[in-house]
């Protein structure tokens, strides 16, 4: 086993003992509902693993699969127990379980369905939601995390230029998703890290619209926000275009929200409340006529899942350490006209702010003629 997956394990053990849990079970059901943390704590960055579990017990990770994935499971170096049916599961299962008194559970990623299932493998023991333990041990990346979400965030960013060289009249929003996906497919990603977002005209002013085969114009913003997928870590990234601008006020959106992702992220250090890096970029929104424009949080976590568990926003009491990654994403929407959302993925460092994603931003690079 290597030494990061042992660091990790280290960590979760430590979270634990709070609640003095003697044995934590990650149960995994079918697709999309594939628990992260099975993947946190074991390491494997290949297979599916539906209806799977980990357990961690006296400080020791086993994986319980079936033969589709034992191949994939061996690469962590952990104890992999093959089962061929339902039943030698449930029966490994309760044996694993067997003598705990205080079982632990992941419920942020657990179905109905399961929980009870693990109530009833359990017996006799207490079964305590350690979500937020498990969340709290997680949110500083450890080397191997920050090389995959910084290969992601480079994946993401290199199809900037293909998006731009795709912006013409009559070409559809659901072209432009293909496109953006096919690129980061065709550069290394395993995938997109969230249903791709790309938005024209007034259709930007809506912050999670999906494409549809609405065409593109001039005079018009393209909002893209997307993100890859490598090695199961994620990037997140969202750039605005400027289809040949109509009137200044295109411009004047675009520049008031480039000013407040760059005067947040200049800002950020460790030691910092989420929300107070939220107000550094609202008030240099809210200094102008589009106050109340940005309606949503300034960013959140970026690992194993694009929403990793926080958020930076108008309540955000969580403080900023060396070796988290956030995104920093503030926006203006103005429906019936369209909006601006300028997004970048971040690491905080001792000494600040670490850009991720590196695709351009400054007018000159976002405007379409």
């Amino acid at each position: 086993m290597e030494q990061y997956l042992k660091n990790r394990i280290e960590k979760v053990v430590k979270s634990l003992e709070k609640n003095e849990i003697d044995t934590l079970i990650i149960k995994t059901a079918s697709e999309p509902f594939i628990d992260s943390i099975f993947f946190y704590l074991s390491g494997i960055t290949s297979g599916i693993f539906e209806e799977s579990s980990l357990i961690l017990k006296e400080g020791e990770v086993q994986i319980i699969t079936y033969p589709l994935e034992a191949e994939a499971a061996n690469e962590s170096g952990l104890k992999v127990n093959v089962v061929k049916s339902r039943k030698e599961y449930e029966e490994l299962i309760s044996k694993m379980l067997k003598g705990s008194k205080k079982v632990g559970i992941n419920g942020s990623a657990l179905t109905a369905e399961n929980y009870e299932w693990i109530k009833n493998m359990a017996k006799k023991a207490k079964i305590i939601d350690v979500s937020k333990e498990i969340e709290k041990s997680k949110r500083i990346k450890d080397k191997k995390e920050i090389e995959y979400i910084k290969k992601a965030a480079l994946i993401a960013s290199n199809a900037f230029n293909e998006i731009k060289k795709h912006i013409k009249s009559g070409v559809s929003e659901n072209e432009i998703s293909a496109i953006i996906e096919y690129s980061m497919l065709s550069n290394g990603a395993t995938g997109a890290s969230f249903t791709t977002i790309v938005a024209a005209g007034k259709n930007s002013a809506l912050p999670h619209y999906l494409p549809k085969e609405v065409k593109l114009k001039k005079g018009e913003f393209l909002l893209c926000d997307y993100g890859a997928k490598y090695s199961r870590y994620c990037s997140d990234i969202t750039r605005t275009f400027a289809f040949n601008p109509k009137d200044k006020r295109m411009k004047e959106i675009y520049d008031i929200v480039l000013e407040a992702q760059l005067e947040a992220i200049k800002k950020i250090k460790p030691g910092m409340k989420g929300k107070e890096v939220h107000a550094i970029a609202a008030k240099i929104i809210d200094e102008t006529e589009y106050k109340g424009k940005f309606i949503h949080g300034l960013g959140h976590s970026v690992g194993l899942e694009v929403h990793d568990g926080f958020g930076i926003n108008t309540s955000s009491e969580i403080v900023l350490e060396e070796g988290m990654v956030i995104t920093m994403e503030p926006g203006i929407y103005v429906p019936g006209y369209g909006g601006v959302r300028i997004e970048d993925d971040i690491l905080v460092t001792e000494a600040g702010a670490k850009v991720l994603t590196s695709a351009p931003k400054e007018w000159d690079d976002i405007l379409i003629k």
